[in-house]
């Protein structure tokens, strides 16, 4: 927790590049949009399912952007290309945003 009792995540993740930290902001169910995303981890392809009109952006977790797409309802990224890591989905729609972690294998 922070000093204002807000609850933190710290994560990790070994890469090539060496080791790299995040500390986010834990939000609540009521602060993201409603989606499904599967499979994750990935392999090939990630398939992202949300209500109308929607981006979507992959980021490494230095937050450069790896991918950037519009779809509406429903997308299938490919992510065959990507090296196994972890990387940042940030979604949006009408409702709001919601960030993901993304598995890549």
């Amino acid at each position: 927790m922070d000093e204002e009792g807000t609850p933190l995540e710290i994560s990790a993740a070994v890469s090539e590049e060496g080791i790299s930290f995040a500390v986010e902001e834990v939000l609540g169910t009521s602060d993201e949009i409603e989606l499904s995303i599967y499979p994750n981890p990935a392999t090939r392809f990630v398939n992202i399912q949300i209500q109308g009109e929607a981006s979507v952006r992959i980021m490494d977790l230095k937050g450069a952007i790896i991918l950037e797409q519009s779809f509406v309802n429903r997308a299938e990224l490919n992510v065959e290309n990507l090296k196994e890591s972890i990387y940042l989905m940030e979604i949006r729609n009408a409702d709001g945003v919601s960030v993901r972690k993304l598995i890549k294998e």
